[in-house]
């Protein structure tokens, strides 16, 4: 999975901020990881295989170290590469269901004490 490799290529401008705005998303706790020389190496317990996401992925696995919304993962991707938030908004859905099917992340409403 490369995660948001083509993010710079095909931005769309779709907003990020009235989407999930209560939503909270967090790694799993029990996915081991390793960071690489080029990206961050998952292996979930489940998981047959371990995943690897390249670039921006792997600032957004550093993000989720924390609980944060959809909305402040498109800021922190855009302003890492100076594009609008909106326009990393459908690599960053993307990128946070790949992680959902294979079990690497934690998602909860706001308000809502995590499950973890």
């Amino acid at each position: 999975m490369d995660g948001l490799s083509g993010v710079m290529q095909h931005a769309r401008g779709i907003g990020c901020s009235d989407v999930d705005s209560d939503r909270l998303y967090s790694r799993h706790s029990d996915v081991l990881w390793r960071r690489t020389l080029d990206g961050v190496i998952l292996l979930p317990p489940q998981a047959a295989s371990a995943t690897h996401i390249t670039s921006p992925g792997e600032l957004i696995w550093a993000t989720l170290e924390s609980p944060v919304t959809l909305n402040q993962i498109c800021a922190i991707v855009g302003e890492h590469f100076a594009v609008p938030a909106a326009s990393v908004a459908n690599d960053v859905r993307t990128l946070l269901n790949d992680l959902d099917r294979i079990q690497a992340l934690r998602t909860f409403d706001r308000g809502v004490d995590p499950p973890f």
